[in-house]
């Protein structure tokens, strides 16, 4: 099944940006360019994710966003959010690691669509238990796995 990657495109909140101006810094695979805020402060940056390179009429089977991260607190943790209209799933907490890889269950239940897709969003809520040191969110990437129902692909093939 094909996957699309859909990198962060739009969001914000109270992390600040270091490096590249904001939605770049999530996107451009350097690991000197992040979003952060101290980890001794509350705050909550938001992620869209650019879903324009799921088909129409895909099936999605999987979501799962992934990226990198760096803590410059051992103690200083963040939770991490997904929402959908006004539903959310609590995907976990983030300590001092280096990677993370959350699978997300459709906020509310049921299948994914790809108008879900459209409208989801990740939260990132620092919970202000760390020393001060910042929280660096260095980059977002939202993987989507789908198929495509039989009906649309035996009309592709109708074409050949």
């Amino acid at each position: 099944m094909p996957t699309v990657f859909c990198p962060v495109v739009a969001g914000g909140g109270g992390w600040t940006a270091a490096g590249q101006v904001y939605p770049l810094n999530q996107n451009d695979g350097d690991e000197n360019t992040y979003q952060f805020i101290a980890g001794n402060a509350s705050g909550t940056n938001s992620n869209f994710y650019d879903h324009s390179g799921i088909p129409a009429g895909a099936v999605i089977t999987s979501v799962v966003v992934t990226g990198t991260w760096g803590n410059g607190s051992a103690a200083a943790t963040t939770s991490v959010v997904a929402h959908l209209g006004g539903n959310q799933t609590v995907l976990g907490t983030i300590g001092d690691v280096a990677g993370y890889g959350f699978v997300i269950a459709r906020p509310g239940g049921g299948s994914w669509t790809r108008a879900d897709i459209d409208v989801m969003w990740v939260a990132w809520t620092s919970l202000a238990t760390g020393n001060g040191n910042a929280i660096r969110l260095r980059s977002s990437v939202l993987q989507v796995t789908y198929g495509l129902p039989a009906t649309f692909l035996s009309s592709v093939f109708e074409f050949f």
